[in-house]
């Protein structure tokens, strides 16, 4: 790889977990996405320079950037040492010859060979289906021989998902997985659970799921939770599926090695010769690449995730709404400012006499409200089960007789009950005036607090 373009090797026994901090400067989603993780696969020893050019032969490569006489000339002087104007006169099947025969000659080895080029170069060179393959096909994920393989393959997989987040290939929704949630549960993450469940808790900002990567972020995550249930719960069907990552019926990608110098320039993975065109060489056999175009159909992600259980359900929302609907509404509230304590249902009604008596022209401005108080009551019930989940998982409260169905308000009393029985009772919150959603929300973040 080019100096200047590639951080040093480390060791792979004294890895962290964490996420490599290189940063492609692709465009789009998938290809940078697919730079960071093979960077970070060769910054780890998982492959090296030899299996590279085993994959992406020296002459596939220089094919693929025909279209760019200056670096083929680079990577030239790189393997023989001949000067780049020199090079440059060179046709390409003249370049190719020249590095055949300083690798046969050694004189030059696959890492000379790569010092021109850097992951952003490959990845825009060769299609994305054969880099995945690349960087996957030693499982990786599955391999507990000892301590470096378990510590390199926490940290590739947590490179993996944090470049999958920031490249949007993958939504912070998808990692607030039920196998994420109940990893949660292990002695001592405590201090990670009860931060989860005070920002749920948290009456001035909406819940986000960003929320739960901060309290248990990435390079923890891939700690405690199983990788092989990472992969086939939440990389395959959200990243690998999704973006067509892998050709169907495709059980083994063959070694790119073109049959001859394509003489139309390419120079990007746009050009990348078809099936037709393209010859693959498994060591001194030849055979024909036959790849898939198709793209797989959309699915909906796999499971329920803990949080906004509710959020796919479209029956329970327009039964929530009709319901709601035909109900009197109380003064509409925006629900950005709120919180999910705050449905303004503790407000003074100031509304003066014959305010309600609503006239033409205020039809549409009384319409949008009320949808607004629709949308956030509904959100709010949405909610319960999330509290239910998160409250019972910190192993001290039962919530005894509280179901999904159960009211908010509810299972705040209960809850509040529970945890300090001495100082409350269920009968102290018998006036519903006071005992509002918002006051029982602001009590409860106060004694876990």
């Amino acid at each position: 790889m080019s100096e200047g373009k590639e951080p040093p090797k480390e060791d792979a026994q004294d890895l962290p977990p964490e996420p490599s901090a290189f940063r492609s400067k692709l465009k789009g989603t998938v290809d940078p996405f697919l730079s960071e993780l093979l960077h970070e696969v060769l910054a780890t020893d998982l492959e090296t320079a030899d299996t590279l050019l085993e994959q992406f032969s020296p002459r596939a490569i220089i094919e693929q950037l025909a279209n760019d006489q200056d670096h083929r000339a680079r990577i030239v002087r790189a393997c023989t040492g001949l000067k780049e104007g020199l090079a440059k006169r060179k046709t390409i099947q003249d370049q190719t010859a020249d590095i055949r025969s300083a690798f046969d000659a050694k004189v030059t080895t696959a890492a000379e060979f790569l010092m021109e080029l850097n992951t952003d170069d490959l990845v825009r060179l060769f299609p994305n289906d054969a880099i995945w393959f690349f960087c996957t096909q030693s499982e990786f994920w599955s391999r507990y021989a000892g301590d470096q393989e378990c510590e390199r393959a926490m940290r590739l997989t947590a490179t993996l998902l944090t470049s999958a987040l920031e490249n949007e290939l993958l939504d912070a929704k998808a990692l607030v997985h039920p196998i994420v949630s109940q990893a949660l549960k292990q002695e001592g993450l405590e201090a990670e659970l009860w931060t989860v469940v005070r920002k749920a808790l948290e009456i001035t900002v909406p819940f986000e799921y960003e929320f739960f990567l901060e309290a248990f972020p990435v390079s923890k995550l891939v700690q405690h939770v199983d990788l092989n249930d990472l992969w086939s719960k939440i990389i395959e069907p959200e990243i690998v599926e999704d973006y067509a990552l892998v050709e169907e019926n495709d059980d083994e990608s063959e070694p790119i090695q073109s049959e001859s110098i394509n003489t139309e320039p390419s120079g990007d993975k746009s050009n990348t010769p078809n099936a037709e065109e393209t010859e693959i060489v498994v060591g001194d056999e030849e055979l024909e690449d036959e790849p898939d175009t198709s793209s797989p159909d959309d699915e909906d992600p796999v499971g329920m995730v803990l949080i906004d259980a509710y959020d796919d359900d479209d029956d329970y929302e327009n039964t929530e709404t009709r319901t709601r609907a035909s109900e009197p509404q109380p003064a509409a509230s925006n629900p950005s400012t709120h919180g999910i304590f705050d449905p303004g249902d503790d407000e003074p009604d100031d509304t003066p006499s014959g305010a309600n008596d609503v006239q033409a022209s205020d039809i549409r401005v009384d319409e949008a409200k009320e949808e607004d108080i629709i949308a956030e009551e509904v959100i709010i019930d949405s909610r319960v089960p999330v509290f239910i989940e998160l409250l019972r998982s910190t192993g001290t409260l039962e919530l005894k007789g509280i179901s999904d169905e159960t009211p908010l308000r509810d299972v705040l009393i209960e809850a509040i009950v529970e945890i300090d029985p001495m100082k409350y009772k269920v009968e102290h919150f018998a006036n519903a005036e006071q005992a509002t959603v918002k006051f029982l929300g602001k009590q409860l973040s106060r004694i876990i607090l």
